[in-house]
């Protein structure tokens, strides 16, 4: 289940320049959740030239199967082998925020390897930029093997969060205190900031319109958060019509949509995706 209606039905955007893409100067960014799996191609002017959303949840099979069939049935990811450079992200990895000033970043690797177990998959860990935090997390070992498999290349890992939370700071200017929401499926994403610093940064699993606003209001109390004045900005899956949504605009009195990050630029045939949505994979 979701807690909004959201965008994510299985859907392709091409542009035309993207049939003439140079692929060894091109990135492939793909974004894997339990429901879909989502790519774009950057080319080597950084516009987006393609986006493609798969729905995964209810394909037969186990994950790397239906991972290996998409790949089969997808011109550009047929051809992944050839790109200059392939990230993934994961959004449901469990992980773990260790503050810089009590385990060195240098030290971090180390740190996790001794504290943590993550049965078959590795141990990873990334700094988020400009937070004073690393973040320590299980790669899901079965479907990047299957990645790496099929594009023979190896793929790039990153942490949803950490993504999300260092392009926040990177692509847009905050210049009061901001509550962050980004509603993907079931999992909230919070973030506050304040003057260019990080407050607050936590994942949730939700299962309700209720969840969500009380993790909102939570958070919002916590980093004494005016609910009338101080904007809330809002990503993902939030519609005008959800009950999620319809909570929110109750009580706060400055909400926001977000918008793409301008790291890229952006071929017109995107323009029918809202640009609030997927912003998870726009910032890997």
């Amino acid at each position: 289940m979701t807690i909004e209606k959201n965008y994510n039905q299985s859907q392709t955007y091409q542009s035309e320049a993207a049939k003439d893409l140079s692929f060894a100067t091109s990135r492939l960014c793909l974004y894997c959740t339990q429901r879909f799996l989502a790519y774009i191609v950057v080319d080597a002017k950084d516009e987006v030239q393609a986006f493609r959303l798969e729905e995964i949840s209810d394909l037969h099979g186990n994950e790397v199967d239906i991972v290996q069939n998409i790949i089969r049935s997808d011109t550009f990811l047929q051809q992944a082998n050839f790109f200059d450079d392939i990230t993934i992200a994961f959004s449901d990895q469990s992980f773990t925020l260790v503050p810089n000033d009590f385990v060195a970043t240098e030290n971090i690797a180390e740190f996790a390897r001794q504290n943590f177990q993550t049965g078959n998959n590795s141990l990873l860990t990334e700094e988020i930029k400009n937070t004073g935090y690393s973040i320590v997390y299980a790669s899901q070992n079965a479907i990047v093997r299957a990645f790496e498999t099929a594009f023979q290349h190896q793929v790039n890992i990153k942490n949803s969060l950490a993504s999300f939370v260092a392009g926040l700071l990177k692509e847009w200017y905050w210049n009061s205190l901001t509550l962050v929401a980004n509603l993907e499926d079931n999992l909230l994403q919070l973030v506050a900031i304040d003057d260019k610093k990080i407050r607050w940064m936590q994942s949730y699993k939700v299962t309700s319109a209720a969840d969500v606003f009380y993790y909102i209001m939570s958070v919002a109390q916590s980093v004494d958060f005016n609910i009338k004045q101080h904007p809330l900005y809002l990503w993902g899956d939030w519609q005008t019509q959800g009950e999620a949504y319809a909570l929110c605009k109750k009580y706060f009195g400055n909400i926001h949509w977000g918008s793409r990050p301008q790291r890229y630029t952006y071929s017109k045939v995107l323009d029918a995706l809202p640009q609030h949505a997927y912003v998870n994979l726009f910032l890997i």
